[in-house]
């Protein structure tokens, strides 16, 4: 639930690209005019609630240019067959929700089961396991909510921060263009250190995680592409 409180509907694509271009790869920190500063698992913790102890958010890889191992997993364990799959593993996130958005209670418990994989697969490939086309999510990541129980033991924020030092690197070379991850964690860390610079309104009563408290205008809808 603290990525469903924590998200942001749209983002300042003007301020994530002025900061992306002062990441540093060596240090792994923005270089400001201020010093070096960067994200820490301290303010995962504290911005968005996600987990920074428990276990490692890992999965093994599906076996290269297997569709069918992809088309399997899903049969399994979202009882779907989807002809879907590309050859990168991957399915689309509107195909989830689609497939298992009008799923309710009067359903089997079996089929709720399936609907909470399917959400929770949504969940992580809009968020904190986007990736730069944001309407696809692998297929391999399933592994990671097949155990329903287990869901709150892995160290999602760890795993969330990780993902964001790495696209941060690809980000800031003159060869890429665009950049996948959870902007979010970045657009609020911004607006917390240095508000005056957040294009949102700040909100005296909030409920979820910290990053809540800010509301980004709706007309800033530019992303770092």
């Amino acid at each position: 639930m603290s990525l469903v409180h924590a998200s942001y509907n749209t983002m300042d694509g003007h301020l994530l690209r002025a900061f992306i271009e002062r990441w540093q790869l060596a240090t792994n920190t923005f270089n400001l005019p201020v010093g070096e500063m960067t994200i820490t698992l301290g303010d995962v913790s504290t911005l968005v609630g996600l987990p920074i102890v428990g276990r490692i958010v890992s999965c093994e890889r599906l076996i290269r240019d297997s569709k069918t191992q992809a088309s399997n997993l899903i049969l399994k364990l979202l009882g779907e067959y989807s002809e879907d799959v590309d050859k990168r593993k991957t399915v689309k996130v509107e195909w989830l929700k689609a497939k298992f958005s009008k799923v309710t209670m009067r359903d089997s418990a079996e089929k709720r089961t399936y609907a909470i994989r399917a959400y929770l697969l949504f969940l992580l490939g809009c968020t904190t396991l986007c990736d730069k086309t944001s309407n696809m999510v692998s297929v391999k990541y399933l592994n990671l909510v097949s155990d329903l129980d287990r869901i709150s033991e892995y160290a999602w924020g760890t795993a969330c921060l990780y993902r964001l030092y790495d696209e941060l690197s690809s980000a800031s070379q003159n060869s890429t263009n665009s950049m996948a991850g959870w902007l979010t964690l970045i657009q609020s860390w911004i607006y917390e250190h240095f508000p005056y610079l957040a294009s949102g309104t700040l909100k005296t009563e909030f409920e979820g995680p910290l990053t809540s408290r800010w509301e980004p205008q709706s007309k800033t809808t530019s992303t770092p592409k």
